[in-house]
């Protein structure tokens, strides 16, 4: 009895999958470690913190949240470490 390759089993399993009726997506995003990526997030925390009208931006932004969480009551937002309307301060400054 000849073993399956790595390859073989990941083709088995990706056609399992589909006959489930699941799709493959691939998805690039950003590396949280990586230094230009914490730069820009930084630049862009000073611009937030800088903003004359923040108080205004962020209470539309908690509204906005507020919204699309209540328009997904079943998601279970917990299974990510998630809670999307936590009791943080939206006048702490972004760091």
């Amino acid at each position: 009895m000849l073993s399956m390759t790595s390859g073989d089993r990941v083709s088995r399993h990706r056609r399992r999958k589909m006959n489930e009726g699941l799709k493959l997506v691939q998805v690039w995003v950003p590396d949280r470690n990586s230094e230009t990526y914490l730069a820009d997030i930084r630049q862009q925390c000073a611009i937030a913190n800088a903003d004359p009208n923040r108080s205004e931006t962020f209470t539309w932004l908690e509204g906005a949240q507020a919204e699309l969480v209540s328009s997904q009551p079943d998601f279970d937002w917990a299974q990510f470490g998630i809670n999307p309307l936590g009791s943080e301060e939206s006048e702490a400054p972004l760091s």
